[in-house]
């Protein structure tokens, strides 16, 4: 198959109408093409030089002009030609985002959507709609309505709503929008693992009067071959381009580009210097902006500065992960809504724009961070770079290596064994004595407790040690990874021990000094105890008041114990009341949700939730499908039908003897029995409980252990059920049948990977391209009017098997070989010439052979008769391969 086109065709295809012509009405009749020769082989396949060209100059012109204004690179410099006179320059991030938006948008998301009724202009519309949808679903429908902030400003967000989706302002500002994305994704470096701070770095940019000055402009008039013309500029003049910025005191990286637009002053340099008129100004452009870059010095390097200190610098000081950055903490940094506004206000963005929606410079002053107050000098993106480290970016998550985390992540797996546990081993020793079992509920009581006090003191921030602290303070990089910071630190060191006089010590002073260098924003770790306590002493107390309610019941003091035991069941109901329909309200399909969340109440009744307000995250329910749910109950009810049973017998009844005579035997009863009985009313409890505990933890982990036994045989047993009345596993009982259903993978795999509408539109693209000149014939263009394109039915049709391919070609040889056999014996005992004969078995051959060589090529071609010819068997003996006739003798 060749890619070229055969001679003369580029001249028929020159003049097809594009699909941006269409969409801008142009209706310019095309050139009459160039006669077509003879082909040089006849089953040689061309395929026309199908292109969007057009629409994909228009977004690189929208990229274009998006990326200038916010500093992108246009270019850089090949480092192997940095040396040399005549430096090599490459295109960089704006024809990289341009490439990348035109595969997305016009390439696919264009290509593939059916016509339909619409027109062409509706039809690009919808497109850009689709993508914009799918690529800012997360910034639109979560992060801004989390942070509380507007997707755009209100004017533009005016003529989306008020405007036609196909309308050309709608169309430039949702591409301009795609654009600045595609920008920042590509110049973002790290960033790109950080999607909410590239959410708040877009908001600021798309809050710009540039990205608003888009929405009331049209789209942009296709620059034909732009990105060639700029590339063979910056290479060609590039002695020219430093001459005029030497000259005009043109400095684009140190000037914001909405100041480098100095255009008649350096058009008319380029003027006096002989530039042709068709090349001003596009070097205009190249003079004025530069190379950009603005972008990447300004805003992306101090942030990556602040990443490569905290991510690779402490961690290769061994910092422990606790008291340093990481990505997650970068993420959910700009995911706190206290955080983003506060950042923003101190961007000199008010809460009134805000509110209003008004274009804001939070962009401009981005730019600006990097320069100290009160002193004149050049950007220092380590001045930037503090900023974000101690203003924006915090520790949201205290990374801490105890049992506490793991109890607290798995409290109810490990709460649910225990009282299970505790309520068949009840059972075992005393069978339904009701007042016993009911003592499950103290096991359940404490479980909570316990994952509370977890929650405390994984949510407590560590105090970092002085030794840690120091390393920061002394380590031989700044954040920039550029000089020393010793100077720093014993300068403070020094301040330190003046302030303190002669009450401070050397330690003191060094942990005062490194604490003033490595400030941070304080921030309170979601989920955390209110005041310390509130949300952990309580169900603490819950506890305790129930353990003790239990225990009255068994003083040897009649009127306690006779009201504690009246007044137990009202205490056991009301606590298990309370968790079933906790239970039944909290429960969803798949997740549970907080009620207390649920009924707003005070900040005082949530801290004692375990399901804490999403701060620094984006809350999406894991909601499941009833049916998959409803499967998902079943599953453990079988896990659980076979684990009950068998732990029962197993573990829980053999129990019961060996604790009885720990007990009986009494190896570590008290002494003085009488007297704990006489001062506290109740028998001695002894240290043979002790004995029990130790006897009894062994079953007990096997208890825990064991469900994932019985998981892993429901699983099977769910497998092989699936398998067989699901996927029909077990249906191929011989290797042959497995060998055909591999054959068929192809087919399976087009249908399932490939867009039957984009392969529609491009077949229609392709007819279109081959019978555009059907009138000409005479100029030999006629030869694609009947032209037949392949539309992939060959994988639509039944795939066979090697062996099947092979009889099957036996068997057709075979039938060939018996009709050309019976002409021959009809004439050889008629009374006819021999060459009559002869002819007429000649003819019966080649129309075999022609019908074979047809049905070979049925898949790509056609067979058809072609115009003038008579009647007869020539007539059959041509063979047309998309519109190529071949002669018999072929």
């Amino acid at each position: 198959v060749s890619p070229e086109l055969p001679l003369g065709a580029e001249a028929s295809l020159g003049g097809v109408s594009s699909a941006y012509s269409r969409l801008t009405g142009s209706s310019a009749a095309p050139p009459a093409p160039a006669a077509c020769g003879p082909p040089k082989d006849p089953y040689e396949i061309h395929f026309p030089n199908m292109s969007t060209r057009d629409l994909e100059d228009v977004v690189m012109s929208v990229v274009w002009r998006v990326g200038r204004h916010f500093g992108f690179q246009a270019f850089n410099a090949n480092p192997k030609t940095l040396n040399m006179r005549s430096q090599e320059h490459v295109p960089a991030t704006i024809f990289v985002a341009a490439d990348h938006l035109n595969f997305l948008l016009v390439r696919n998301f264009y290509l593939r959507r059916a016509q339909g009724s619409d027109t062409p202009e509706e039809r690009f519309g919808r497109a850009v709609h689709e993508l914009h949808a799918t690529t800012f679903l997360s910034y639109e429908a979560s992060w801004c309505p989390h942070v509380g902030l507007s997707n755009r400003t209100r004017r533009a967000q005016t003529v989306l709503n008020n405007d036609a989706y196909s309308d050309p302002k709608v169309l430039n500002g949702l591409i301009s929008e795609l654009a600045l994305f595609f920008l920042m994704h590509t110049e973002s470096a790290n960033l790109r693992h950080t999607p909410e701070l590239v959410w708040f770095l877009f908001w600021c940019c798309n809050h710009s009067y540039v990205i608003q000055d888009a929405w009331t402009r049209e789209l942009p008039a296709p620059t034909v071959g732009a990105r060639e013309k700029y590339a063979e500029l910056r290479n060609t003049h590039q002695a020219t381009i430093r001459q005029v910025q030497n000259v005009l005191q043109l400095h684009p990286l140190r000037m914001r580009p909405e100041d480098c637009g100095r255009m008649s002053s350096i058009v008319a340099r380029l003027k006096e210097l002989l530039v042709p008129p068709d090349d001003r100004l596009w070097l205009a452009d190249l003079v004025a902006f530069g190379d950009g870059g603005y972008f990447l010095d300004r805003i992306i390097t101090p942030i990556f500065y602040v990443m490569s200190y905290e991510i690779d610098l402490l961690s290769t000081l061994n910092i422990d992960v606790a008291h340093r950055l990481g990505y997650d903490d970068f993420n959910e940094s700009m995911m706190d809504r206290r955080i983003v506004h506060d950042t923003l206000r101190e961007l000199r963005v008010t809460p009134d724009a805000l509110a209003k929606r008004r274009p804001n410079d939070a962009y401009t002053n981005l730019n600006s961070l990097g320069y100290e107050a009160g002193r004149v000098a050049a950007f220092d993106p380590q001045v930037a770079s503090d900023f974000w480290r101690t203003k924006v970016f915090v520790k949201t998550y205290r990374e801490r290596r105890t049992w506490a985390a793991v109890y607290r992540n798995y409290y109810r797996v490990f709460a649910f064994h225990l009282v299970l546990f505790h309520v068949m081993q009840t059972y075992a020793f005393v069978a339904l004595d009701w007042r016993l079992l009911s003592s499950a509920l103290l096991t359940m009581a404490w479980c909570k407790a316990a994952e509370r006090f977890c929650n405390w003191w994984c949510t407590l921030e560590p105090r970092e040690p002085l030794s840690t602290m120091l390393s920061k303070v002394f380590s031989r990089h700044r954040l920039n990874g550029r000089g020393g910071r010793g100077a720093d630190g014993a300068k403070a060191v020094r301040e330190a021990m003046e302030e303190g006089a002669a009450s401070m010590d050397v330690r003191s002073a060094y942990a005062l000094a490194a604490e003033r260098i490595m400030q941070r924003r304080q921030h309170t770790v979601e989920g955390s105890p209110l005041g310390y306590v509130v949300g952990f002493l309580e169900w603490v107390l819950l506890a305790v008041v129930m353990t003790a309610w239990y225990v009255l019941q068994f003083l040897e003091v009649p009127t306690i114990s006779r009201l504690a035991r009246e007044w137990w069941f009202v205490v056991a109901y009301a606590y298990l009341g309370g968790y079933v329909a906790h239970f039944a309200l909290t429960q969803r399909l798949g997740y549970i949700v907080s009620l207390s969340h649920m009924l707003r109440l005070p900040k005082v009744f949530r801290a004692s939730s375990s399901l804490p307000d999403p701060q620094c995250w984006i809350y999406q329910p894991l909601r499941l499908k009833l049916s998959y749910f409803v499967l998902n109950v079943l599953f453990w009810v079988l896990v659980l039908a076979m684990k009950i049973p068998f732990d029962y017998v197993i573990i829980c009844k053999p129990l019961v003897e060996p604790i009885k005579l720990v007990f009986t035997r009494g190896w570590l009863a008290c002494d003085n029995d009488d007297w704990w009985r006489g001062y506290w009313g109740a028998p001695c409890p002894g240290g043979d409980w002790l004995l029990a505990i130790a006897r009894m933890f062994p079953f007990l982990l096997i208890f825990f252990m064991d469900t994932s036994l019985w998981y892993q045989v429901t699983t099977t047993i769910f497998g092989v059920g699936v398998g067989m009345l699901k996927l029909d596993l077990g249906v191929l009982n011989s290797w042959d049948d497995v060998v055909k259903e591999f054959y068929k993978a192809p087919a399976r795999w087009w249908h399932k990977i490939m867009s039957n509408e984009g392969n529609a539109n491009q077949l229609a693209l392709l007819k279109q391209a081959m019978f555009r000149a059907t009138t000409n014939e005479g100029n030999g263009a006629g030869a694609y009017a009947t032209a037949v394109v392949s539309d992939g039915l060959m994988f639509k049709k039944s795939l066979l098997t090697p062996e099947e391919l092979k009889g099957k070609k036996s068997m057709q040889g075979h039938r060939s070989a018996t009709t050309s056999q019976a002409p021959s014996q009809q004439d050889s005992g008629g009374s006819g010439g021999d060459s009559d004969g002869g002819s007429d078995s000649s003819a019966g051959s080649a129309k075999s052979m022609m019908s074979r060589v047809s049905k070979a090529f049925s898949m790509f071609s056609s067979r058809s008769k072609p115009k003038g010819s008579g009647g007869g068997g020539s007539s059959s003996a041509h063979v047309q391969l998309l519109g190529r006739k071949c002669p018999r003798a072929c």
